[in-house]
């Protein structure tokens, strides 16, 4: 890389760290939009549960740890509070009776939608103006930053097919 190349990629760093700091109106709209009795982990909970199921599996509270960068405690909580208000239900595992698998109710399923609905209007409302390649464009470069960030000490890896993280190992192993 030459001289010029890394001062321009020095330059782009820059601006992509000045851009994040400028999304916050974004991330308090998306922040918004999310019930406060769920709040962000919540809804991260939520959107877990519902990936796995829909790729068959079923969800642990160490998969919503993993997704979240948290210990098991925290996870618990929130399921704990998501099963609480009707969102979540939670059985034993057939596999290990010591372990419980996670599912959406009717309800947690109604939110989801709604919230993602409401998200997704919320970006178009912001993409409106942009032109339609512009936007497929920064939809491409997100998820490879996405998966670049994945990289970064403590990050889990993300797997850019699904939109997901892999279970931890220890999970696998069972």
């Amino acid at each position: 890389m030459s001289v010029t190349d890394a001062d321009a990629g020095l330059r782009a760093s820059r601006e992509i760290v000045e851009a994040l700091r400028l999304i916050g109106p974004l991330r308090r709209e998306i922040a918004r939009l999310v019930p406060d009795e769920v709040g962000p982990g919540g809804l991260t909970a939520l959107r877990v549960i519902s990936e796995t199921s829909a790729q068959g599996g079923a969800a642990r509270v160490s998969d919503i740890a993993a997704a979240q960068h948290v210990g098991l405690p925290v996870a618990s909580r929130q399921v704990r509070q998501l099963e609480d208000d009707g969102l979540v239900a939670r059985e034993v595992s057939p596999d290990d009776r010591r372990a419980h698998r996670l599912s959406l109710t009717e309800s947690g399923r109604a939110l989801l939608t709604r919230v993602h609905a409401d998200l997704i209007a919320s970006i178009d409302t912001v993409l409106g103006d942009w032109d339609p390649a512009d936007a497929v464009t920064l939809a491409r470069l997100m998820a490879r930053l996405h998966e670049g960030v994945s990289r970064l000490p403590d990050a889990v890896p993300h797997d850019p097919t699904t939109h997901t993280t892999p279970r931890t190992l220890q999970e696998s192993a069972r």
